[in-house]
């Protein structure tokens, strides 16, 4: 259920008005690099653009109220929340919704850098939503680069040829020109030259699903490897499709779906009971991969009454009680449930070795996304 804030100031917007008590309380979090060195970036300023400033007093001061703790300001004609990046690179930002879920730009700036956004950033209430590591670029750093990796069959771990992917320039979901299209060869294999920048793939082939693949990297005078896509067949009607990418490191992270028995408990899915999809508990992990960036594929063909949970160990690291090594992986899940595509980012800057991403009950999904050590890869919870 939704929950919202109960104050009753009326905030006057351009062309409508909206009551504070319709307010839901919403969040977004995540973190900056320097996209050449790696380096965390502090002091970076991120924003979000809430609504046109017409009678900012009012929906200023009311949204004051709602945030607690003010920092709310207006900018070309726009009311923003807004903050700044920690010594790690690290945000979170709150954000009054006027519906239970939209979508969002957050946008960035910081000096030397040429400003910057990742578009189309779902927020619901009541949830926080972990966006992509921005790779931010350094405004001395231009002209155009070589981008290059393979696309995949997340299903079977095999190359797939005859992809076509439209480039957009931006992270997240940019909805802008594509500046360039690019097919994957008979071996997977794709390659463009592009403008320094960052860059979102849209893949698509008959017979499979469409999938967005952001944080393609282009850095002027150099060739960037490894930028992976994957893509997946349509899932047959009922089924649901759980898909994990990952960067370089660490070498092994491992899916783990848990989920309900009719009459007989729970059962666990991961690489040593990799389950079935003909008979009970009619769920797989079909593809496992143990040196880096995935996939590691889980299907459940038929869904049963009850709470399913997916999460991600580092099985790499799983006995360290300091490592960082998963939220430093740019561990990315995509589910297709019922017609509806989700992606999860892990969550930056974290000690843990296990990342509990979301559960299913039904239709509803609900995210998670928390981290913790644990090391007994058997009894995940």
């Amino acid at each position: 259920m939704y929950t919202r804030i109960p104050f009753v100031v009326v905030i006057a917007l351009a062309g409508f008005s909206v009551r504070a008590d319709e307010f839901y309380l919403g969040s977004i979090a995540g973190a900056v690099k320097d996209a050449v060195s790696s380096s965390s970036l502090g002091n970076v300023e991120v924003r979000v653009p809430l609504w046109p400033s017409s009678q900012q007093s009012k929906s200023i001061s009311a949204a004051k109220m709602f945030l607690g703790a003010g920092r709310m300001k207006t900018l070309d004609d726009w009311v923003y929340t807004y903050t700044t990046t920690d010594n790690r690179g690290s945000y979170s930002i709150s954000m009054p919704l006027t519906e239970a879920s939209a979508n969002y730009s957050v946008e960035f700036s910081a000096p030397n850098y040429n400003p910057t956004a990742i578009s189309n950033v779902g927020v619901r209430a009541n949830e926080e939503t972990i966006v992509e590591e921005l790779n931010y670029i350094d405004r001395s750093v231009t002209g155009p680069g070589i981008v290059s990796g393979v696309v995949r069959n997340a299903l079977t771990g095999n190359p797939e040829g005859g992809v076509l992917c439209q480039l957009r320039k931006g992270s997240g979901i940019p909805v802008g020109q594509v500046v360039r299209e690019v097919i994957s060869a008979w071996d997977g294999t794709w390659s463009a030259s592009l403008d320094t920048g960052n860059y979102a793939a849209e893949c698509s082939k008959f017979g499979f699903a469409t999938i967005t693949r952001s944080g393609v990297l282009a850095i002027g005078r150099q060739t960037t490897i490894n930028q992976h896509i994957l893509i997946t067949p349509l899932p047959k009607v009922g089924e649901t499709r759980i898909i994990l990418r990952w960067g370089a490191n660490p070498r092994d992270l491992d899916s783990h779906l848990s989920g309900p028995i009719p009459g007989a408990g729970r059962f666990h899915v991961f690489y040593s009971n990799r389950g079935t999809n003909t008979s009970s508990p009619y769920a797989m992990l079909d593809w496992d991969v143990t040196s880096g960036y995935g996939p590691e594929t889980v299907t459940i063909a038929r869904q049963a009454a009850g709470r399913y949970r997916y999460s991600v160990q580092d099985y790499t690291y799983r006995g360290q009680q300091h490592s960082e090594s998963l939220s430093n992986s740019e561990a990315t899940v995509t589910l297709i449930h019922e017609g509806i595509t989700r992606t999860f980012q892990v969550p930056q800057r974290r000690v843990a070795t296990l990342w509990t991403v979301f559960e299913l009950n039904g239709r509803e999904i609900i995210p998670i996304n928390s981290m913790i050590n644990y090391h007994d890869s058997s009894t995940v919870p």
